[in-house]
């Protein structure tokens, strides 16, 4: 049996925190199982924080340099956390921080230093591994799926709520498929820092609010929506699609939240409801939720409201906070035995792929 010890940093377009785990991974009989050994969400000082949020307009030099100053963090962040849990990890695998990603032009870059963390803490680091993906015609994105059926088997979808909601799933032919179904959080933060709060605490300022029906049926009639998958979505699409039609608006905070959670509620209902009609109909009928978002009560609500014949399944809080984190550690475990850990039936690439780069030196 493989045991392998590893670290999983996820870093999310929301820019709420970094996200730390360390787990161990077993291999056996061609079946994986982990067990979770010590966790933590650190949250980023205001000025990183203020950084990261800016950073899509920076200069080169300026990117260049955060780049470095976002490894440093990680690695330190890192160092301590093993020296404090005393975990000893063979590898780190860390997602980064997403500036660009446009994989249309062939491009996606996640910050976060590689050589840099290798540098603070001594361990083999691997990340950048969207990169491979995209050059072989891929969304490079999502890439959790990997993790969703080879650790999570038994759910029919995997749902994600974070900066951008997004699923994965198994369809008739056993193929894994994924996309991005919409933005979620980036949106609902946005309009949260408006009045000076991070997030909408438990969805209680959307609870309060109008639902502003022409705007909702603007939102749904995106064009995004409407295409096939496999796509993906990036701070760039948000900004220009969402963030712009709703900065001007002269309408409070509260409206604009109830009804951009009335659109998410809408959207993942609506590509559930497709993707069982086209496979599911006589299947196990469970959804995983996970990320931030399954802490906002009021979203959760419209999701169960608005479900056609599936429950939403809520699991622990670690699971809830850490499940990303979790599963770039295990693709970080894929890439240091040199496994497939992005698959073409998920990304649309040309080829498989053993995605991410190793920074290691004797």
């Amino acid at each position: 049996m493989d045991r392998i010890t590893a670290i999983g940093i996820m870093s999310g377009t929301s820019v709420d925190g970094l996200d730390i785990i360390a787990a161990e991974f077993s291999h056996d009989n061609g079946r994986w199982e982990y067990r979770i050994m010590k966790s933590r969400s650190e949250a980023y000082p205001d000025p990183l924080r203020q950084r990261l949020v800016d950073c899509i307009r920076f200069t080169g030099e300026e990117l260049v340099l955060l780049d470095h100053q976002l490894g440093e963090y990680i690695g330190e962040n890192v160092k301590n956390f093993c020296a404090a849990e005393k975990v000893l990890p063979d590898i780190i695998a860390c997602h980064g921080h997403t500036v660009f990603h446009q994989p249309e032009k062939g491009i996606t870059c996640q910050i976060g230093d590689g050589q840099t963390i290798f540098q603070k803490t001594g361990i083999r680091v691997i990340n950048d591994f969207r990169k491979i993906d995209v050059l072989r015609g891929g969304q490079g994105a999502p890439l959790v799926p990997v993790g969703d059926k080879l650790l999570f088997g038994e759910y029919q979808f995997c749902l994600n709520l974070g900066g951008f909601s997004n699923i994965s799933f198994d369809n008739a032919d056993d193929d894994r498929k994924a996309y991005d179904i919409g933005p979620a959080n980036i949106i609902l933060n946005y309009l949260s820092r408006l009045v000076g709060r991070e997030f909408d605490d438990r969805g209680m300022m959307a609870r309060k609010g109008n639902l502003i029906n022409i705007l909702c049926e603007e939102l749904n009639s995106l064009s995004y929506y409407s295409m096939p998958a496999p796509k993906s979505l990036g701070l760039e699409w948000a900004q220009k699609n969402i963030i712009q039609r709703i900065s001007g608006e002269k309408l409070p905070i509260e409206d604009l939240m109830r009804t951009f959670v009335e659109h998410i509620a809408f959207q993942i209902n609506a590509a559930i409801k497709r993707e069982k009609e086209l496979y599911f109909k006589a299947m196990k009928n469970n959804v995983l939720v996970t990320g931030g978002g399954a802490y906002n009560d009021f979203l959760m609500e419209r999701l169960h409201d608005l479900a056609d014949g599936f429950e939403y399944v809520l699991p622990g809080r670690e699971t809830i906070d850490f499940k990303e984190a979790l599963i770039f550690a295990f693709l970080g475990v894929l890439r240091y035995r040199n496994s497939i850990n992005i698959w073409k039936s998920v990304t649309g690439a040309k080829q498989d792929s053993s995605g991410g780069t190793i920074h290691y030196h004797k």
